[in-house]
């Protein structure tokens, strides 16, 4: 399963998950990640964490997560602390 992105979102090509985010001054914030009971259990919103964090280190930004899911998997891997902003 690929993740797109496109304007403010990365999402699943069948459009049963998406993770939306905003951007300010540098930051990606991680806003909702939504992903359809059908794909419960698969890692599709670890997916979308993690492209977003690829984009983010592609790009010089950072990520702060008002969702918690992303929060914390953001938090809880610790790979990814060198792109959360404080």
């Amino acid at each position: 399963m690929d993740i797109l992105l496109s304007k403010n979102r990365f999402y699943t090509t069948d459009n049963l998950a998406q993770l939306v985010f905003d951007s300010k001054k540098g930051t990606l914030i991680i806003l909702h990640t939504d992903v359809d009971p059908s794909l419960a259990g698969q890692g599709v919103g670890k997916k979308l964490v993690l492209a977003i964090v690829q984009h983010a280190r592609q790009n010089g930004l950072k990520i702060k997560a008002e969702c918690s899911f992303a929060h914390a998997i953001l938090t809880k891997t610790s790979e990814y602390a060198d792109i959360l902003s404080s």
